[in-house]
């Protein structure tokens, strides 16, 4: 389960703002609660979203995922990601 005092407070930031996107229905308040009431939350997705609790786990997973991958790329640079497709590029 994600636990916001464990990752930076930016990586907190950028998750709440991809589950908003991903899940629109819900409310500020709702989105808060992944961290300090995940069941409440999980609650408030299945019914305003019509989803299953599994599937909201997954989606949060996937985007907790990509945060940490997007934020460990823009912490080497902006052009971080490029350098491997440019040297494949000229191989």
């Amino acid at each position: 389960m994600y636990e916001s005092s464990n990752k930076p407070q930016g990586h907190a930031q950028k998750l709440s703002a991809e589950i908003k996107k991903a899940f629109p229905k819900l409310n500020d308040e709702e989105i808060g609660y992944q961290a300090s009431k995940p069941d409440k939350f999980y609650e408030a997705v299945q019914t305003k979203q019509g989803i299953t609790r599994d599937e909201a786990e997954m989606t949060v997973k996937k985007l907790d995922s990509e945060c940490v991958t997007a934020g460990a790329a823009s912490a080497k640079g902006p052009d971080a990601a490029s350098k491997p497709a440019a040297k494949a590029a000229n191989a």
